[in-house]
């Protein structure tokens, strides 16, 4: 049974990954972006769109966020066929 539907990237999506809490879902795909979404509704969510790559974006996920102070900031890893593997910050959108 299909709980929910979500159109995340142009030409295809090649890896899901969610949050350790379950609450965002994150999507690597032809279009050469990262997606974030609420996993609960599949609305676009935080910064939407994660760019930088050259090439499509093979692989996502999620490091981080575990509550543990200033330095537990969480962080979206994404590696793409640009031979690059990108870290941004899931809130503001930035790179590291």
């Amino acid at each position: 049974r299909k709980r929910l539907a979500i159109r995340a990237n142009v030409g295809g999506t090649h890896r899901v990954a969610f949050t350790p809490g379950g609450d965002v879902l994150a999507t690597a795909g032809d279009d050469r972006t990262v997606a974030l979404f609420d996993a609960g509704s599949g609305n676009p969510t935080g910064p939407e769109r994660l760019t930088g790559s050259t090439g499509a974006m093979l692989d996502v996920d999620f490091s981080g966020g575990d509550g543990g102070g200033a330095g537990s900031v969480l962080m979206v890893l994404g590696a793409g066929t640009d031979r690059a593997v990108r870290l941004w910050d899931a809130t503001t959108g930035r790179t590291r």
